[in-house]
This record gives C-alpha cells, sequence and structure tokens, in this order.
C-alpha cells in the first residue's frame, strides 16, 4: 500500500479518508493520483475545489473531498501546515470524526488510541461472543471501550493496522479464515465452534426508489450544464440538469414538456435516452434522460447554482457524479448541430 511508504500525516490522513466504505484495491489508483495533483497541504489547499473534486472523481461519496480540501486550508491557515496533535483541536476539523481523528493520531503520532472499523466491530464480536446488533451505536460503543483497554500503547498505530488488517484478510464476514488466525487460541468464537452466529447485524432497513428526469439540452453545438449547490448530496458537482419527481412504476408515462414549460423554456425532443440504475447509499435511483433542441441561450435553472452552455468535449474536463459519466458514455452524442444528425426518434 503506497501510503505505508511514508509515515508522514498527510499521506496517512489522505489514504484513511478514502478508505472510509472503500476496498484497498479501489483506493490505491485514486491516492497515487491525488498525491501527484497535490503532494502536500499546502498545495491542496491553495487548489480551487472544482479541481479537487475533479481529481477525486469515480471514488464516490464526494463529501470526503470537500471535506479534505476546507480541512487543508484550515490546516494551512489556523496551525501553520501542520496537523494538530490533540484530539479535541483535531476532531474540530472537518471529516475528522472519532475513526479519522483515532488513526491519524494513532498511525502517525503513536497515540494510543484505538480505531474501530467494520473490520474491528466484527473481530471483536466474535473474540467476545458479543451477540449485540452491530447496527447499534450502544454496540459500537461497548466494543470502542473495550478496544480502549487491549490496545498496546507501546505501538498503538501498528496494532491498529493490524486489527484492521486481521479483519481484511482472515477474518472475514462469510467464510473466516479461522486456521490462519493468530487468534484463535483467544477467541471466544472459534474455540465454541460458534464463529458463524458472530456478529449479528439486523437487516437494514429497505432503500426507497427515486425517479428523475434529465435533460441534455442542446443549442446549436453546446449542451447545458448546471452546478449542485454547494450544500447537499453531491454538492458542487457538474450535472445535466435532473428533477425528482413521484413517477408511476418505471416512469413510462411522465411527460417532460410541463416541466420545462413552468421554467419558460421551449424545446423539441430529439430522442428519449435509455434508462439508467444506480443504487447511493441511502436510495435507488432510475434516470430518465431526454435529448432536447432548443433555440434559447438564456437559461435559468432556480435549483442550481450555476450554469453554462459548453461542448461535449469539454464534459471530460469538469467533475460529474458517476450517473453522469454513464449518461455520457451510453448516449453516444458529440458536438454536432440538430440539423445535421440522423437521429430516430425513440
Amino acid at each position: 500500500m503506497p501510503w505505508r511508504e511514508d509515515r508522514g500525516w498527510y499521506k496517512i490522513w489522505i489514504s484513511e479518508i478514502m478508505l472510509q466504505q472503500t476496498r484497498v484495491q479501489q483506493v490505491v489508483p485514486y491516492f497515487l493520483r491525488f498525491i501527484q495533483a497535490f503532494p502536500d497541504v499546502k498545495k491542496l489547499a491553495r487548489a480551487r475545489q472544482e479541481k479537487v473534486l475533479q481529481v477525486w472523481e469515480g471514488l464516490g461519496y464526494y463529501s470526503r473531498a470537500r471535506n479534505l480540501h476546507l480541512a487543508a486550508r484550515m490546516i494551512v491557515t489556523g496551525f501553520q501546515g501542520e496537523l494538530p496533535r490533540d484530539d479535541g483541536l483535531l476532531s474540530r476539523l472537518p471529516g475528522f470524526g472519532p475513526y479519522t481523528t483515532h488513526a491519524v493520531l494513532s498511525i502517525a503520532f503513536n497515540q494510543p488510541y484505538a480505531v474501530v472499523d467494520g473490520n474491528v466491530l466484527r473481530i471483536a464480536s466474535r473474540l467476545f461472543k458479543i451477540r449485540n446488533d452491530l447496527r447499534s451505536s450502544l454496540t459500537r460503543k461497548k466494543i470502542q471501550k473495550i478496544m480502549d483497554m487491549i490496545i498496546d500503547r507501546k505501538s498503538p498505530g501498528l496494532f491498529n493496522e493490524a486489527m484492521m488488517e486481521l479483519g481484511a484478510l482472515i477474518c472475514l464476514p462469510l467464510y473466516p479464515l479461522c486456521i490462519q488466525c493468530p487468534l484463535q487460541e483467544l477467541c471466544a468464537a472459534f474455540q465454541s465452534h460458534t464463529v458463524a452466529k458472530y456478529p449479528y447485524k439486523s437487516k437494514p432497513v429497505p432503500k426507497p426508489s427515486i425517479t428523475n428526469i434529465t435533460f441534455l439540452l442542446q443549442n446549436r453545438k453546446k449542451f447545458l450544464i448546471v452546478k449542485r449547490p454547494q450544500r447537499g448530496l453531491l454538492a458542487g458537482l457538474w450535472e445535466f440538469p435532473s428533477y425528482s419527481l413521484p413517477l408511476p412504476s418505471g416512469g413510462k408515462d411522465q411527460k417532460w414538456e410541463p416541466l420545462l414549460k413552468d421554467r419558460g423554456i421551449k424545446a423539441h425532443l430529439i430522442r428519449r435516452l435509455p434508462a439508467i440504475t444506480h443504487s447511493y447509499t441511502h436510495f435507488n435511483l432510475l434516470l430518465i434522460p431526454y435529448h432536447l433542441q432548443t433555440e434559447q441561450r438564456k437559461i435559468k435553472f432556480e435549483e442550481y447554482d450555476t450554469g453554462k452552455w459548453v461542448l461535449w468535449s469539454a464534459l471530460k474536463k469538469l467533475p460529474m457524479h458517476r450517473v453522469m459519466r454513464k449518461l455520457i458514455a451510453i448516449s453516444k452524442t458529440e458536438s454536432v448541430p440538430v440539423s445535421k444528425r440522423k437521429i430516430k426518434n425513440s
């Protein structure tokens, strides 16, 4: 793992943020790209947010990138470019919850803070036969107290990394490699032949389904893109104008014309593109895209911070979320005037 080649706090911090809810194999190329673009905290602090989001693109959970950027600026302006080593000060920075604070302080500065992630929760539940629901905050607090008591205070960083790797490589969720585990003699679940019963996790709440209509509005050779607000889901990213609506099953009967008419926009349909499905953490999305032609240049969508007309080739230079990249890939569109197209309406 490239972040272990340099034990400085900056790379440890970046890697810990990236590894949240993301597999190690997926993180490595993004980490290398990020460090190449922003080799130190000062370079990250000076960068534009749009550039940070562009480099982060594809890794998901974009609030992590925005928090990294904001925290970097606070570290440079408030702490002379050095990360605070006090847990109280550190936890005030954006993105520094208990997990990240403990991970950075223990791994970078050898301070005795136990890290509790999904891997550690699973290991502890088996080691001590904890049958409480892992989705409960009380269970997490209970395991945090246990790990705080047993952490190796001489090498807390190595202890935390070892526990996380044990969970990632040996103490697996479904088929743990107990025969290879160095803790099998200490593991209450292994000794009692009940490993399969741990951990206990209640069923997740079913995710709601949302249907969005998206407009690829074209004026001559250019397309209208808009920037999402600076707060909320996918904040600060560019996309084609989209609207979440209560649609019938599949959304096939929804009319797009009233949505534009209410905003004073005149357009006619070039084609309806194939629907796109995407799963987010808290909901499932069905995207129904329409490619439209308009002669209007001054178009304002109040739901978005700003908008602009760009050539199709310019889209690859802007930070956009994965659903928009899927849409771009299936649309097979380019900056060709509508009158010269040979497209059949669908």
